[in-house]
This record gives structure tokens, sequence and C-alpha cells, in this order.
């Protein structure tokens, strides 16, 4: 089937209001307008798209341009994941959940969260599940190869204690954005 004809067959398709499973890696679209669910293998869109309902990239998605969001960004924590003194925290999702292997726990590895495979511009938020077993991260001036450039020479993070930080990739470290010591 030829491109054009896929994405005759795609606008009818939608245009009939249903949900479409688009895969095909070379295939190319150019202002879409979904009513239903939009499931996509790869970036496959040019030009305008707009979904009323769900829309699920498996893979990356990359925006260039104004995105705009109508309701809530959701962000999916990841499992939780249980930390030691040497642990550095991977930053594979945008919500990190900590927990403490063995009460208070001062972080000692450097670095504290993965740079080697950050973005620039990635957004990390880091939140304990305890308020007892806390996780403290150190910035860069306290201990030294850290990676962290934060407000203070230490962050706590509990269960009500949340950091967000953001990578820069010129600088290889993690800024803090927000800190809520609530």
């Amino acid at each position: 089937m030829s491109k054009l004809m896929k994405q005759y067959v795609l606008a009818f398709l939608l245009a009939l209001g249903m949900s479409q499973i688009v895969s095909a890696a070379s295939t190319k679209f150019t202002n879409v307008t979904v009513t239903g669910t939009l499931t996509t293998a790869t970036n496959a869109v040019t030009g305008n798209q707009t979904v009323t309902g769900n829309s699920t990239v498996s893979g990356n998605a990359s925006v260039t341009g104004n995105q705009t969001t109508a309701g809530a960004t959701i962000k999916t924590a990841s499992a939780t994941t249980g930390v030691y003194v040497s642990t550095t925290v991977a930053a594979t999702s945008s919500y990190a959940v900590l927990t403490s292997s063995s009460g208070p726990l001062l972080m000692t590895s450097t670095p504290s969260v993965n740079v080697a495979t950050a973005t620039n511009g990635q957004i990390l938020i880091i939140k304990g599940v305890s308020a007892t077993n806390t996780i403290t991260f150190q910035d860069e001036g306290t201990l030294t190869g850290s990676k962290l450039e934060l407000g203070s020479t230490t962050r706590v993070v509990s269960d009500k204690k949340v950091l967000q930080l953001i990578f820069d990739s010129t600088l290889g470290e993690w800024l803090e954005l927000s800190y809520g010591n609530n």
C-alpha cells in the first residue's frame, strides 16, 4: 500500500471516529485530528495534531514548537527503589520514589543522580516514602562529584519532602528547580 493510500485510509478511519494504531515507521501524516485514541509506534505526525481522548507514544516524543495541554499532566512514578549510601539514583523516569534501605540515609555516591543517561532539560522529581527513614542529598560544594547544584548544602527527601531537578548537559549537573519542605 502506498504512503498516500495509507494516509487516505487513516483519514477515513479517523473521520469515522475510530481509534487507529499507526506503526509504520516510514509513514508521515500531516494535520491529524483524532477523536478517540491515537497510538503511534513512531512520531509519524508533521503539522498539527489534535487528540481528543488519549494519546500514547511508545518511545520518545519530540515536539518542535508549542505544546498545549488542557487538563493535568500526570507523572507516573517509577517503582519504589531501595537505595544505599553508595547508590546512584537512576533517572529513567520523571518521578523517582525512593526508600532507605536502613534508617535515615546520607547519600555519598558520586554522582548521586545518574548523569550518563540524562538528557538536557530532563526534569526529575524525587520523593521518599518515610518520615523517619529519610534520604539526604548533598550539593556539589559539600560532596564533590555529586553533580547536584542545590539551593542548600543538603536536601532531605521523605514522605512529605520532595526535590525537583532539571539536567543541564552543558554543566553535566542536575540543578534544583524546587524543594517542597512540607
